[in-house]
């Protein structure tokens, strides 16, 4: 569900984007590259600038209803989460692949093409879900 939620958000976003909305998805993108750079102890603070990046976009996307409800849902999902990747160094050990996603989405977004909004988002949501997966005990989900 939260992909094509996420992904349909990326989409609006690419469509009603702001300078600021663009400003405030690039300091959470170099927030994340400066979490990455402190490694294992940067993992708590790659969670934290990775859901602020997403919480950009939900804001960029212009819909309120649509920013609330995945602002509830990101709460919800991110205190499981942020305990598997902190625990797991998910964050240490793919960080470069989990920006390139990032970076992707932000590009379609400020280039204004919805549909390579979607199809990035998704593309990362995806692969996200399938990391956790991989790497996670259910237990912990």
């Amino acid at each position: 569900m939260r992909t094509g939620l996420e992904a349909d958000a990326a989409a609006l976003a690419a469509l009603h984007r702001r300078p600021a909305d663009l400003q405030a998805m690039e300091a959470e993108l170099a927030n994340l590259v400066a979490a990455d750079a402190r490694g294992r102890d940067g993992a708590a603070d790659w969670v934290a600038a990775e859901n602020a990046f997403y919480a950009a976009i939900a804001s960029a996307a212009g819909n309120e209803h649509v920013r609330v409800f995945l602002e509830m849902m990101s709460v919800q999902i991110s205190m499981h989460l942020s305990s598997v990747v902190v625990k797991n160094a998910m964050a240490v050990e793919l960080g470069g692949a989990v920006l390139a996603e990032h970076l992707a989405v932000h590009a379609a977004i400020a280039a204004g093409d919805a549909e390579a909004a979607r199809s990035s988002a998704r593309r990362h949501f995806t692969a996200a879900a399938a990391r956790l997966v991989a790497r996670a005990d259910l237990a912990d989900i």
